[in-house]
């Protein structure tokens, strides 16, 4: 009977275990390769606010370097690079008392728990160690890395790779940023003096795309409800004109309010709204009112600083203190390069769909779609329809863009998630839905409580034990 009671608390506790056995981390597994290993590793190495803004320049170089681990001479004998491909001599440099370091080291060891004295050159087999090897080598360099591709590639040759071809890092740059388009559903309102180039970056049929200058004023170019192309949106930024002098910020956020309220509703569709400017606002402008504006409409907001005449504490503000949501730009010349950053951090905020409403989509090859569910105490149930094609999900409670390389658990078919050990407030479920053909098109929905139907048929098996014995 002792026996038996023990098998039946087992039994128990798996079936209420909140999360499947899957988790995964391979930014700290040794010799994990791929572009989602590097992206997840470059997010938390900007998470960190350690280092400053690298102008996009680390995914280029992992790129260029090992095409993100998958070369196959990047794990070659006796070579321990990794994914950055850093050499043992410039690894050893970033050992040093360098004065430029010492904030730098202890920065990493207090929030990476890593002592970085103690590593070896084979520890940067681990893309997180590879990453930050890259990051903090830069950081001793006399020059800041510059923001447009053309420089960065002569950066790279001076610093990193002597024998290195420019061309070569301009092509293979080039060749990754016409990889990311983007196709995620979300309403955006552009709010900047012009850049064409943004608008082009992403498709009309997912994105509906608004636009606004600013100075002293504003001016409508076009609403987000539109019926023009991609094409004649970019015509139309590039022949947009100013309205007078003067950097009035508040009433640019304001307006696109305003845009985002006109618009025919869009359930579940994140708002964003990026704002670029090179300078801050002018005296008497209502930044406080705008910033709350932003929280009351639930909207996401991004900041874009171009050129050295900054108001760093605006930016933040309008970014609403999320610091992944700030960048910088050195001048409006490296605006074009900088479009694979603000592209994918586009891409990357989740639509919200509520509670058992069905989402269905169409996804291409390697294409990723991003949700954020709401999640309750009675837990949740995600299930993953596949209409057609394949496709394959990832969920997270605490990574807010999980992939392959960082989750919590995958979704194939139907997945319970406890709402055990919430948060306090309201906790949510980020999830990720990737396209594995062509063409994958696939149903997803959340329910509230356990609606798997496993749960209910193994309970009930285990009762009849009981009852039995």
């Amino acid at each position: 009977m002792r026996t038996l009671n023990i098998l039946l608390v087992v039994g128990v506790a798996a079936l209420f275990s909140p999360h499947p056995t899957s988790a995964r981390d391979d930014t700290i597994t040794e010799k994990s390769t791929g572009k989602d290993v590097t992206e997840s590793v470059l997010r938390l190495i900007s998470r960190s606010n350690i280092f400053p803004s690298d102008n996009s320049f680390l995914i280029r170089l992992a790129y260029v370097e090992s095409r993100f681990g998958l070369n196959t001479n990047t794990f070659r004998t006796d070579y321990y690079g990794g994914i950055w491909q850093v050499e043992e001599s410039v690894f050893r440099s970033t050992q040093s008392n360098h004065t430029s370091l010492t904030n730098l080291i202890t920065a990493i060891e207090s929030h990476f728990n890593i002592n970085w004295h103690r590593l070896t050159w084979r520890d940067l087999l681990k893309p997180l160690h590879s990453g930050l090897a890259a990051a903090l080598y830069f950081s001793r360099v006399p020059t800041s890395i510059p923001g447009t591709i053309e420089n960065q590639a002569v950066h790279w040759r001076a610093w990193y790779r002597p024998l290195g071809d420019a061309a070569v890092f301009i092509a293979d740059s080039e060749e990754l940023k016409n990889q990311t388009r983007c196709r995620g559903k979300l309403d955006l309102c552009v709010l900047l003096d012009g850049s064409a180039s943004l608008i082009e970056s992403f498709t009309k049929d997912y994105t509906r795309i608004g636009m606004i200058v600013f100075s002293n004023g504003t001016s409508d170019i076009f609403q987000i409800d539109n019926n023009l192309s991609i094409e004649q949106m970019a015509a139309f930024a590039r022949n947009a004109s100013y309205p007078g002098q003067g950097t009035q910020t508040d009433v640019g956020i304001f307006r696109a309010i305003s845009m985002f309220n006109n618009a025919t509703s869009n359930e579940g569709v994140p708002k964003v709204l990026t704002v670029f400017t090179d300078g801050g606002s002018d005296r008497g402008s209502n930044m406080t009112g705008a910033i709350q504006a932003i929280r009351d409409n639930s909207i996401k907001s991004v900041s874009i600083g171009i050129g050295g005449t900054l108001n760093n504490t605006e930016l933040h503000l309008i970014a609403l203190n999320d610091t992944e949501s700030v960048f910088y730009v050195n001048d409006f010349a490296a605006l074009n390069d900088f479009l694979y950053t603000i592209t994918s951090v586009a891409c990357e905020i989740p639509q919200r769909p509520a509670i058992n409403a069905s989402v269905s989509d169409t996804l291409v090859q390697d294409e990723k779609r991003y949700y954020a569910v709401e999640l309750p105490s009675q837990g949740i149930t995600i299930t993953l329809t596949i209409n057609s094609g394949r496709t394959t999900g990832y969920w997270s409670r605490t990574e807010s863009v999980p992939s392959s390389a960082v989750h919590d658990g995958v979704i194939t078919g139907s997945v319970f998630i406890s709402g055990g050990n919430r948060q306090a407030g309201a906790a949510s479920v980020y999830v990720a839905v990737q396209g594995l053909e062509n063409m994958n098109n696939y149903t997803i929905r959340a329910t509230q409580g356990n609606t798997t139907g496993a749960f209910l048929f193994l309970n009930i098996n285990l009762l009849a034990i009981c009852i039995k014995k």
